[in-house]
Order: structure tokens, then C-alpha cells, then sequence
């Protein structure tokens, strides 16, 4: 997918939702500051910021939103047909540093139990 400063590719393997199914995906991102409203677009992959993103701002920290470049890698595997355990690890990277030459990288692994009902 590419629309205005946005780049999005993947592959998922496999197929989880029922008993011992499970599937592997991998996806890059590139998601530049301007290429889309940043309070519409997915927030767990996100970035540091070593100062304020914005003008006026006094927080620097992690952010999600735009301005980010970085790898998913998720794993799902169905424990009953109804649960599904889930992990995932983000590495993303902000594009325009905040400062200039600053460290942003970010790792983020997150793992949910998802139950069907």
C-alpha cells in the first residue's frame, strides 16, 4: 500500500482460530508525520521522543501515531476453539528525529488471551 508517504507490506503464514491453529505475521511500516491524521491511525506502533513532538509541548516520551518506520511480528495460537493466546513485538524507529541524530527506537512485546463468546 503506498498513499502519500505510507508504505505497508506483510505476510501472515498459517490460520489460527481453531483448537492447535496458528498463524505468523510479519509486517513493515512506513508512516510519515504528514501522511495521515495521527489521532485516526494505530497507536501501538509508536516511537521515543527524547524531546516535545509538538510546538508548545512540554512531554517527551513514547508516542504513537505517524512519523514511524518499523517491523510487527505477531503469533497467534488457538488454545480451544473459542481462545486464542496472542503475541506480539513492535520495533519502530521515528522518521524525523526529535531532536535531530536523537535515539527513537522502540520496542514494545505485548501478549493477550483472547476469548470468543
Amino acid at each position: 500500500m503506498k498513499h502519500g508517504g505510507c508504505h505497508l507490506a506483510g505476510i501472515t503464514f498459517g490460520k489460527s482460530g481453531k483448537k492447535g491453529l496458528w498463524d505468523l505475521t510479519y509486517r513493515y511500516e512506513y508512516l510519515e508525520a504528514d501522511a495521515w491524521y495521527d489521532q485516526v491511525v494505530d497507536d501501538d506502533p509508536s516511537a521515543y521522543y527524547q524531546a516535545p513532538p509538538t510546538p508548545g509541548s512540554t512531554a517527551s516520551g513514547v508516542f504513537g501515531g505517524t512519523n514511524f518506520k518499523g517491523h510487527m511480528v505477531k503469533l497467534n495460537y488457538s488454545l480451544a476453539d473459542s481462545l486464542t493466546f496472542t503475541v506480539t513485538c513492535l520495533v519502530d524507529e521515528l522518521i524525523a528525529k526529535s531532536p535531530t541524530g536523537s535515539q527513537s527506537d522502540a520496542t514494545h512485546i505485548m501478549a493477550d488471551l483472547m476469548w470468543k463468546f
